[in-house]
């Protein structure tokens, strides 16, 4: 699962601290996460969350859309993160 959030404008360090952290911290909480990896640049941030083989897909997506929801107050005003669309490994290999 990909969670993209975009924070126009802003430096490296300042979208680590307010939004990368708090939504990575927030999927580590996440049942059947096996690994939450993030990653950030000017004004954009990216967050993985990796699932344990096996997990549906769509209960893993209801569970992340769950935990981004209890985040409103975390976050900066005007940001919203957004969930990629649904995919695999397979998915990804055909992309490449």
């Amino acid at each position: 699962m990909i969670i993209k959030t975009d924070y126009a404008g802003q430096a490296p360090e300042i979208v680590e601290n307010q939004v990368t952290c708090p939504i990575s911290t927030a999927m580590l909480s996440v049942p059947g996460a096996a690994s939450v990896r993030g990653f950030f640049s000017f004004g954009t941030s990216f967050v993985y969350v990796i699932f344990e083989d096996g997990t549906d897909l769509y209960w893993a997506r209801s569970r992340v859309l769950e935990s981004l929801s209890g985040l409103t107050g975390s976050l900066p005003q005007g940001v919203s993160p957004e969930l990629g669309p649904d995919a695999t490994g397979i998915g990804w290999v055909y992309e490449s």
